[in-house]
C-alpha cells in the first residue's frame, strides 16, 4: 500500500494465500481517495502455485515481501514450482525482488 501511495500512477496488486491479513487492507483502499482509498491497488487471495491467469505478464517488478513459510522456503531452496508462478506475473525482462528479515 505504501508503494500506490507514493506512485499514484502505478498499479499495485497485492498478493497472499492468507486472506486475514488482506482483509482491512482490502476495505480501505476502496474508500475515497481523501479518505486513504487507493484506486490504483487492488488484493488477491491466492496461492503463489495457483494465481489466476488474468495475471499472466502483468507485472514490470514483482516484490516478495518478507516471505515466511513455504514461500520462504520455496524463494531460499528454491522450488521451481513456487518461482514459476511468480515468473508468471513478470513481462519480459520484468524484475524480481525478494526482501527478507534473514
Amino acid at each position: 500500500m505504501d508503494l500506490a501511495g507514493r506512485e499514484a500512477e502505478t498499479f499495485v496488486i497485492g498478493i497472499d494465500a492468507n486472506a486475514k491479513p488482506l482483509e482491512k487492507p482490502s476495505v480501505r483502499i476502496t474508500r475515497k481517495p481523501a479518505k486513504g482509498g487507493l484506486p490504483n491497488a487492488m488484493f488477491i487471495q491466492a496461492a503463489v502455485e495457483d494465481l489466476p491467469s488474468e495475471l499472466a505478464s502483468v507485472a514490470d517488478s514483482v516484490t516478495v515481501n518478507l516471505p515466511w513459510g513455504s514461500l520462504l522456503r520455496a524463494v531460499l531452496l528454491p522450488d521451481s514450482e513456487v518461482l514459476r508462478g511468480i515468473r508468471r506475473l513478470l513481462k519480459p525482462g520484468g524484475e524480481l525482488e525478494v526482501v527478507t528479515a534473514i
